[in-house]
C-alpha cells in the first residue's frame, strides 16, 4: 500500500509479503493476502475486500481500522483489466 496523507487513504499494489496482518489496539485486525505470490507477479488483477469484489485502487483508513481481509490476485505480465 502507498500512503496518501491528504486523503486518508492508501493506494493498492502487490505487497512484498504473501500475508500481512495489522492488529489494532481495540482488538480489530486487517489482513492483506496475495494469491499467486511470486516476485515476478508485480501487477494486481483482482482485489476482494471481505470476499466482495473491490473496484478501487485504494483503501481508506476507516476500512483498515475495521476487521477485514483484503485479498489480492497478482500476475506477472501486463494486460489490460477492467475494474
Amino acid at each position: 500500500m502507498i500512503k496518501n496523507i491528504s486523503s486518508g487513504s492508501k493506494g493498492l499494489k502487490v505487497p512484498f509479503f504473501k500475508e500481512i496482518t495489522v492488529n489494532a489496539r481495540d482488538k480489530h485486525s486487517f489482513t492483506t493476502t496475495v494469491e499467486n505470490f511470486d516476485e515476478k507477479n508485480i501487477y494486481l488483477e483482482d482485489v476482494f475486500l471481505n470476499s466482495k469484489k473491490f473496484n478501487r485502487h485504494w483503501v481508506t483508513n476507516q476500512e483498515i481500522q475495521k476487521d477485514g481481509i483484503l485479498k489480492n490476485h497478482s500476475f506477472g505480465h501486463f494486460h489490460k483489466i477492467h475494474i
